[in-house]
């Protein structure tokens, strides 16, 4: 779909965790990821992402903020109780700037507003080249 430079980005046995409700968007950025070289879980509200990040070691968290049974602000804050150091890219059609003063200090984390382009995926393309 994308010109993305998938060679340079095979990272052996690190796994990204997509938070997304929007089942197209989703199926979306599971397969850009996987072509970036990760392996990937995928689920689709906020509370089966938390489960997900407490039973497995995860590379990086991909996530919506407007999600059912938990948005992704509140996701953000109930990880950062207990992983203080997993990267983070914030994947929203919200206003970035209001999201970004509610989540800047739980760092390392980044934002790429929606829609998605190409552009844009190789943005979030170098956000896990930096995460390595």
């Amino acid at each position: 779909m994308t010109n993305i430079n998938r060679e340079s980005m095979t990272i052996p046995n690190k796994k990204v965790l997509i938070a997304e409700d929007q089942k197209l968007l989703n199926k979306l950025l599971t397969i850009e990821v996987s072509e970036f070289g990760f392996e990937v879980d995928s689920v689709f509200d906020g509370k089966a992402a938390l489960k997900k990040l407490k039973e497995t070691d995860y590379f990086c968290l991909i996530t919506d903020l407007f999600m059912p049974e938990m948005d992704g602000i509140e996701l953000v804050k109930v990880l950062r109780e207990f992983n203080q150091t997993l990267p983070i890219v914030v994947v929203s059609a919200s206003n970035m700037s209001n999201v970004k003063k509610a989540l800047e200090h739980f760092v390392p984390i980044n934002f790429i507003d929606k829609p998605l382009t190409d552009v844009k995926l190789r943005l979030l393309q170098h956000y896990l080249e930096q995460y390595k």
